[in-house]
């Protein structure tokens, strides 16, 4: 087994997490563990990677607890992505219809207050342009999520590969060969 990491070791976990999710970067979480544990003389060197490190494994084992508790965490991300993205085409939508129906306004009345309802087109076309950004940053949240649900079960998978290998270094020489078959089947079926 490796070293413990020191966020683990001075019981700071939770600390850290709730920094994490306050929205502090790697760098001021150590800086903050840092001066808010003085006495603690190894976590006065702590850096932003091994802060990384922590709640990266931090991540993986909440997947992995999930997993063992009988979650879907891939589905759970999925339906989470789903409803996010439904909200936000709604709201583009929304503020889409809106955009449309000043501008129709303001070609059909040709009106003195046309100035101020082409600003307020100008105002939801900004609106959109802030969802559209919104949209990536759902985007994002995919990209840095996925990997570690991925990673959980790949692990998994890397277990169960080497347990059987080591298991069957028991087995007669025909039966592991075709054990052996049957795992390089897998892979090639996962490649797929």
């Amino acid at each position: 087994m490796g070293k413990q990491h020191k966020i683990i070791k001075y019981n700071l976990q939770d600390e850290a997490v709730q920094l994490k999710n306050m929205g502090y970067s790697n760098k001021d979480v150590a800086q903050k563990l840092s001066e808010n544990h003085p006495e603690i003389e190894d976590i006065q060197n702590l850096s932003d990677v091994s802060v990384m490190r922590f709640y990266h494994n931090y991540k993986e084992g909440k997947i992995e607890d999930a997993v063992l508790a009988g979650g879907d965490p891939v589905g759970d991300f999925i339906d989470d992505y789903r409803k996010f993205m439904d909200d936000l085409q709604k709201k583009t939508d929304d503020i889409y219809n809106r955009a449309v129906k000043i501008a129709d306004d303001v070609e059909a009345t040709q009106s003195p207050d046309s100035i101020e309802r082409i600003k307020s087109a100008e105002l939801l076309i900004k609106s959109i342009d802030q969802l559209k950004k919104n949209a990536v940053a759902i985007v994002q949240f995919g990209d840095r999520r996925l990997p570690d649900i991925m990673n959980v079960n790949l692990k998994k998978e890397f277990h169960v590969r080497n347990m059987m290998m080591n298991c069957s270094r028991r087995l007669c020489p025909k039966c592991r060969e075709e054990l052996l078959k049957e795992l390089e089947m897998m892979e090639d079926d996962n490649k797929k």
